[in-house]
């Protein structure tokens, strides 16, 4: 009897153990509760906390292939395409979700999704990554990001689920690599149109030929030529604000703020086969006074370098564009842009070069100068030549007044005709002289 007895306080023992297993599931891959979850939204904000530099994608050069145009069907189309069902936080099974502990994975993980347009990724973070880590290497993403977050329970593990939304830049980019143009609401539709139209009209397969430097140049001076900077701000003509943010306002209406000029040369880089990201940052205005920003940084040669369409479009006629940030180094640029470390996660070339700019055999045109002697020489030579319409000149850690350049035009019998602008950069001047008719 007491044998039985025993047998049976074992059998209860047994099953009470069972279910304490089932109830925490540990038999089951099930989710575990979560507790503590709240919600955020981020552009991102990244904190001070420098990750270590992930591998470099690899060069990806133009294509030799002529540009195919792709007109949308007549068919009536939505606004904007239906997008995918969300999954809820308190639906996602974290026990199955892939488990980071390395910035470095974490990072390659994101621009995996940003390659693949993701629009929602569930990931699950070890106590070496905090929160703050995460939304800061957020800044690999273009456009805005939504997140939802929380601890599981039995472990120190933070779980994060993250709602991506793409700028019209980025989508239309990726549509056309992709060829999934039935993802683009009829707006990106007509602006891709608009993109293909322009670079075939550059000389068609000829294009492709030529150097990636000078594919480069005829994007950045054409957002210079055809965009004009309106700040949303002083918005009043009851246009949605949100178009002269992106590409769309910048091809659509030709105007925008940077964030439209950055979302426009990222489209047309990508679209022409370049690797191109945006930096969100800050940047001094005319005044001094340090303003939220974006620009670009692009592969060129082997090489990321930093492109500020905005501020080289000079919008005062007849002058139509500077290049003093075009394609210029980290040390440069920070003169007067700034940007959280997390910001930049491409190895952007770090000091100045003549390969890239002012000075490259590529644009002959773009003279760096190295003296007052050698500036004044070739200055004379730009304005005697008849074909000469623009000219522009980097002063290369000399300056010079525009005092000085008038007496010059004067020894040379040059009183007038010309108009000049220039612009600051660390220890560089930047001149622009245009002939007048």
């Amino acid at each position: 009897m007491r044998q039985q007895r025993r047998k049976h306080i074992v059998w209860i023992i047994l099953a009470i153990i069972i279910a304490v297993l089932l109830l925490t599931g540990l038999l089951y891959n099930r989710p575990l509760p979560i507790r503590e979850w709240v919600g955020g939204q981020v552009t991102p904000s990244p904190t001070s906390t420098q990750p270590t530099s992930p591998t470099p994608a690899p060069t990806m050069a133009p294509s030799h292939t002529p540009l195919p145009t792709y007109t949308p069907s007549p068919s009536p189309r939505p606004a904007t395409p239906t997008p995918q069902p969300a999954m809820a936080f308190e639906d996602v099974d974290f026990v199955s979700v892939n488990r980071y502990s390395s910035l470095i994975d974490l990072r390659e993980a994101f621009l995996d999704a940003r390659a693949k347009l993701t629009a929602q990724v569930a990931f699950r973070l070890d106590k070496a990554i905090t929160l703050d880590d995460f939304t800061a290497a957020l800044a690999v993403f273009d456009g805005s990001i939504e997140y939802a977050y929380g601890t599981m329970s039995g472990s120190d593990d933070l779980c994060v689920l993250v709602n991506f939304r793409y700028t019209p830049g980025t989508r239309i980019a990726y549509a056309y690599k992709t060829r999934q143009y039935d993802i683009l609401a009829d707006v990106e539709l007509r602006v891709l149109n608009t993109a293909l139209e322009w670079l075939q009209a550059l000389g068609s397969a000829e294009l492709w030929l030529e150097h990636p430097l000078s594919i480069e140049r005829k994007i950045h001076d054409y957002i210079c030529v055809n965009i004009r900077y309106f700040d949303d701000r002083t918005n009043n003509s009851g246009t949605t604000l949100r178009d002269y943010q992106t590409a769309i306002g910048a091809f659509n209406d030709k105007r925008g703020n940077c964030m439209a000029y950055a979302d426009a040369f990222l489209m047309l880089a990508r679209i022409a086969g370049f690797e191109c990201d945006t930096i969100i940052g800050e940047a001094k205005n005319e005044n001094g006074e340090w303003i939220g920003h974006a620009w670009n940084m692009i592969h060129v040669d082997e090489q990321w370098l930093m492109c500020d369409v905005t501020y080289d479009d000079l919008d005062s006629p007849p002058f139509t564009m500077g290049y003093a940030y075009f394609n210029i180094d980290e040390q440069t640029i920070r003169s007067d842009h700034r940007w959280a470390p997390e910001a930049m996660y491409r190895p952007v070339m770090s000091e100045p070069s003549e390969w890239y700019g002012f000075g490259n055999n590529e644009f002959p045109d773009l003279k760096r100068m190295t003296s007052g002697n050698s500036f004044r020489t070739n200055l004379e030579s730009a304005l005697s030549a008849a074909y000469t319409r623009d000219a522009w000149f980097m002063l290369e850690g000399f300056s010079v007044t525009i005092e000085q350049i008038q007496e010059w035009m004067q020894d040379w019998g040059r009183p007038g005709g010309w108009l000049m602008i220039h612009q600051e950069l660390g220890v560089d001047q930047y001149w622009t002289f245009h002939i007048m008719d």
